[in-house]
């Protein structure tokens, strides 16, 4: 069952407090309206018709690739040391030793495409009727479920609306009592009283002058059972589906879902794990945003050509019930550089990377597990 909508659940009698998309069960659907251009509910609604593919640009931003700046000595080295000191079990000796033999810069390559969409469902809801005017069918017919003007409160921003379609309200008797505004109460099943949590079967043990007497409940009166507080012992309750109403309210409910969906590429031919690209600062060297942005062509590298390409179609196919409502996408260049080195003898390599000069490595000279070594 689609949980986005309150439908056929007579059993159920949810919280008056609950969200919207958790509110009372509607009516089972054979007592709902028949309402034009909703015969297909609580499932995604079709799209209205697309727009035509955007063709590829012949010249883009980025055509050139750019200088990425290496790190220095000096530069490796600091980072390095900022590196073991958050590591408690590294020791600094190695860092203040060691001797770089050479340090290779390069530039990993980060493509992001963004697809912002939106979503749309319908499905019947109900909320407890307080005698007020209602929006029904008499007013009108009920627009179209892409007719409804909603906009989304930020692109790019994962977000949901939930809206009343209009004229399609309409006064029902309760299911759940079926007009009669109460329901059985659950905790004493009816009966108005509930067994005595003090004592059993209307005595109690206590202990005194150094033995054990039986005397009879002071809470129960010796009955054995208690007037239940739940329905204050008239074996019914309010009913929970209807609030004590007897009606509902029942009406169309519109769920707009908006969803960010993002996808990456990372392009790093050094062995630095691909996934740290994305934790860090670069530079944008190629931005564009549209309803329906173009793939990259012309770009330097034909890994990012053929990512752009590969990705901008997948969103195209992968989001076809959904409305593209804007694309945008970018590249970032991240420096990174390898940097070798010695130490008493053995050669290491570690990488600095990102415009904060992050540091990935795998065999640092000093590790130890008792935490001492930091003093070395």
């Amino acid at each position: 069952m689609n949980q986005e909508f309150a439908t056929n659940l007579p059993n159920e009698e949810p919280s008056m407090e609950e969200p919207i998309d958790q509110q009372p069960s509607a009516p089972p659907l054979v007592n709902m309206d028949v309402v034009a251009g909703y015969d297909k509910m609580n499932a995604a609604l079709p799209p209205p018709p697309v727009w035509q593919v955007t063709t590829p640009s012949s010249h883009q931003e980025g055509d050139a690739q750019p200088v990425v700046p290496a790190v220095s000595e000096e530069q490796a080295r600091q980072a390095l040391a900022q590196y073991v000191s958050s590591n408690c079990c590294y020791g600094s000796r190695a860092v203040r030793d060691l001797v770089f033999t050479n340090i290779s810069p390069s530039a990993a390559i980060h493509y992001q495409l963004e697809t912002f969409t939106e979503q749309r469902k319908a499905g019947w809801s109900s909320e407890p009727y307080n005698g007020l005017p209602i929006d029904g069918p008499e007013n009108g017919p009920a627009p179209l479920p892409w007719d409804i003007v909603v906009s989304p409160p930020e692109m790019f921003k994962d977000n949901k609306y939930y809206r009343e379609v209009p004229h399609t309200a309409s006064v029902k008797t309760c299911h759940s009592c079926l007009g009669s505004r109460t329901k059985r109460c659950g905790k004493c099943n009816g009966k108005g009283d509930v067994l005595c949590g003090s004592c059993t079967n209307g005595y109690r043990t206590v202990y005194r002058d150094g033995g054990s007497h039986r005397e009879k409940c002071h809470q129960c009166n010796g009955s054995g059972r208690k007037r239940c507080l739940t329905c204050n012992g008239t074996g019914t309750v309010s009913c929970p589906t209807c609030a004590g109403k007897g009606a509902l309210k029942c009406y169309i409910l519109l769920v707009v879902t908006w969803t960010n969906n993002v996808s990456d590429h990372i392009i790093e031919r050094t062995a630095l794990p691909g996934h740290l690209i994305k934790g860090v600062s670069g530079k944008i060297v190629f931005h564009a945003e549209n309803r329906q942005v173009a793939p990259l062509v012309a770009f330097f590298d034909d890994g990012v050509n053929s990512a752009s390409q590969r990705l901008v179609q997948q969103h195209i196919n992968q989001f076809s019930d959904q409305r593209i409502l804007q694309q945008r996408h970018f590249v970032r260049m991240v420096p990174v550089s390898e940097i070798a080195y010695s130490y008493n003898n053995n050669n290491y390599k570690f990488w600095v990377y990102g415009d904060e000069n992050r540091v990935y490595e795998e065999d640092y000279p000093l590790k130890c597990c008792c935490g001492l070594c930091a003093i070395l």
